[in-house]
């Protein structure tokens, strides 16, 4: 990628910093939350309110980015994600933990499509993949710091680390605040005074040509999130790893995630093109999943960790990028409705692997590499021709909303 703008710095250090923060406070929950009376049951709820009020809100937030500006929507976001960070330290309770986390979730989900329209609106269509790869990049490199940040600081309180983590959101909502610019223009979001709610938005990406984009988005995710939820518990049943080597696994995945999302999206697109990349991403994670599955040693479970993560990171800015650059709608309202799809992919993904992980501790993983395999062979016949008529034929967004 050429030089990059300051506007794209400003946004990519903006991500990084709300990944840091969100990374934070991994360490210290699971303790806080059994402070307080949790069960695992209620912990598995703390993420599952999360992403489903995210999944709720983000076509909401990315239509009102349209409407009243990408600027404004982002510095909600991120202003009261500090905020929630505030709250969550004075939680006196589980269930006003939950409630605080699921408010989180339907403010913070502001942050991600706003953040990708912005981006979509300074660069070009041929760079669009590339961008939100970065994006990704800086996200995942994020979550990485986050959580060895978290460990430091959890000495030191779990409120200290609620107020650190707030501190630093904060500071960096001010920072967007002064130097980043707003991208829309007044007389352009006057135009976009049709509100599209949330049931309607996904309605119309799922009728759309690029429907088969948004439910692959769904698919990566409860993919990731499976794997992401239930690593920890296979690493310690299978080869009684020790926190440490857990600890050492997540690691590798985000920078595996890191790497793949910086240097590899935009040179698998150049080579391959973005449909043969897809089909590549998703038959690379079929292959981790069923390393994964049956791996003998925990080495080789590392390394499929590892080739689950690239696959993973190839395919999701990927379709970030096809959405962006193909969609009818507008930016921020296709940005906040990939958004609720990948959400749901959060929220759902751990809730099947807890399920089925009592019927094998391998089941997770499997049930990943089939769904992963049908998609291969979905995407198999929809880029070699239907997909194409499709797009040919479709109708403008006007169209679609009279």
């Amino acid at each position: 990628m050429k030089k990059l703008s300051k506007e794209m710095w400003i946004l990519l250090i903006t991500l990084y910093f709300v990944l840091v923060g969100f990374g934070i406070i991994i360490p210290i929950m699971p303790y806080f939350a059994k402070s307080l009376g949790g069960s695992s049951f209620e912990m598995g709820l703390l993420t599952f309110v999360w992403a489903i009020g995210q999944f709720l809100m983000a076509p909401k937030w990315g239509n009102l980015a349209d409407k009243y500006g990408r600027r404004k929507i982002l510095l909600i976001g991120v202003s009261g994600y500090a905020f929630v960070f505030i709250a969550m330290a004075q939680a006196q309770s589980m269930l006003a933990l939950i409630i605080i986390r699921a408010l989180g979730g339907l403010i913070s989900a502001a942050t991600l499509p706003s953040a990708q329209a912005y981006a979509a609106d300074i660069t070009t269509k041929e760079k669009r993949s590339e961008t939100m790869a970065l994006m990704g990049a800086a996200m995942n490199l994020g979550f990485i710091t986050g959580p060895a940040l978290g460990a430091v600081l959890a000495p030191l309180g779990v409120a200290f680390t609620f107020y650190f983590a707030a501190a630093l959101v904060g500071l960096n909502a001010l920072a967007a605040f002064f130097f980043l610019p707003e991208t829309v223009r007044k007389e352009s979001s006057l135009e976009n005074k049709r509100e599209i709610k949330t049931v309607e938005a996904i309605g119309l990406a799922l009728k759309g040509p690029e429907a088969l984009f948004f439910i692959l988005a769904f698919v990566g995710t409860f993919g990731g999130a499976s794997l992401f939820s239930m690593l920890g518990f296979y690493l310690i049943d299978k080869f009684n790893a020790s926190e440490i080597q857990t600890g050492i696994a997540f690691t590798l995945e985000g920078l595996t995630a890191v790497v793949v999302q910086g240097l590899g999206v935009a040179f698998a697109v150049k080579m391959f093109g973005e449909e043969k990349t897809l089909i590549s991403a998703l038959t690379i994670g079929i292959m981790g999943f069923i390393v994964l599955a049956i791996a003998p040693s925990y080495l080789v479970a590392l390394i499929a960790v590892m080739i689950i993560a690239a696959g993973i990171s190839l395919m999701q800015p990927l379709l970030n990028g096809i959405v962006s650059t193909r969609t009818n709608l507008p930016q921020g309202v296709t940005m906040g409705t990939m958004s609720s799809f990948q959400s749901l992919g959060r929220a759902m993904g751990p809730l099947w692997a807890g399920l089925v992980y009592f019927a094998h501790i391998s089941a997770p993983f499997i049930s990943s590499a089939i769904l992963y395999g049908i998609f291969v062979v979905v995407c198999w016949y929809a880029f070699n021709g239907l997909l194409a008529r499709k797009i040919a034929e479709r109708t403008t967004v006007q169209e679609q909303l009279d």
